[in-house]
């Protein structure tokens, strides 16, 4: 690690003339709208209810404001679990800017698992035809998006700042989580279908035994795309590796387990540790997402 360097983490007010931090107290709204406005629609997610940004939108804007990596270096995890072997990809390095010096840890990782890479017309892939260099490539610019974010503060936003600065909620795409209780409603009948006809009356007869009642969709197993866009934001908010989060956020987990784990996330500022992870998987399993 060089001497000069300057990790955000360990800047301190103390650190700092007091002009210097009201100085950067009233830049900070200005850059995080000059960053935002260098995305497009595309780049963001509604995850839950959540804005999120993806990894090309953080690509694009650490090439506007100048962003490089450096001390970079990778390894690959071989794992075996109950469905089999996969491997993860991980990616250490630092993400800053040079000029001034500055500049924020961060890891970046992908596995064989993700769908993306391990799906393909609905049916898994065999661990031998999945591409690794994309897996490895996947792994890195999840470094970057994961830099740079945390370096201009680009988590936790609401939609009310993104729509200031261009972004409108109803054009990005959306990850959804089906709430306890909800069942989509049925279509309404054709127009040109005629009104029933009154039948003769019939000798009453026993009513026909009843169905029973359905279970909640909430009690399903979540989808693989849920579960790993789950895990993503996961890893975006916790001072973690994906192999870590991986294994607390299990594939059998149903969607309200997943929903209960979203929803107690988002209401966290700011980064948070693999313990307070795990305590809230706990809840999810034994809690509120039981």
């Amino acid at each position: 690690m060089e001497k000069n360097d300057k990790q955000l983490p360990e800047l301190r007010p103390e650190d700092l003339p007091l002009q210097e931090i009201e100085k950067r107290t009233l830049m900070f709204p200005k850059i995080l709208e000059l960053a935002v406005k260098n995305t497009q629609s595309s780049d963001w997610i509604d995850f839950g209810g959540n804005p999120w940004l993806d990894t090309p939108g953080a690509e694009r804007i650490a090439r506007v404001f100048g962003f490089t990596v450096k001390d970079t270096r990778f390894e690959k995890l071989d794992r075996q679990d109950r469905d089999g072997p996969y491997y993860i990809y991980i990616w250490y390095g630092r993400v800053g800017l040079s000029k001034s010096d500055l500049w924020i840890d961060s890891i970046g990782a992908c596995s064989s698992r993700k769908p993306f890479h391990a799906m393909e017309h609905g049916h898994k892939k065999h661990l031998e035809d999945i591409n690794e260099m994309n897996i490895l490539k996947d792994a890195y610019s999840n470094l970057i998006e994961n830099g740079v974010t945390r370096f201009l503060g680009l988590r936790g936003l609401d939609w009310e700042t993104l729509e200031k600065a261009g972004i409108e909620r109803k054009k990005v795409s959306r990850v959804e989580f089906k709430k306890k209780g909800e069942e989509k409603s049925p279509p309404p009948p054709p127009s040109n279908v005629p009104p029933p006809q009154p039948q003769p009356e019939e000798k009453a007869k026993t009513p026909p035994p009843q169905p029973p009642p359905r279970k909640e969709t909430t009690n399903k197993e979540a989808p693989s795309k849920t579960r790993d866009s789950l895990i993503d934001y996961a890893l975006s908010r916790t001072l973690a590796t994906r192999d870590q989060i991986s294994q607390l956020i299990e594939e059998r987990f149903t969607v309200k387990q997943c929903n209960h784990i979203l929803t107690s996330l988002a209401k966290l500022q700011g980064d948070i540790k693999l313990e307070t992870l795990e305590d809230i998987v706990r809840g999810a399993v034994y809690g509120g997402g039981a």
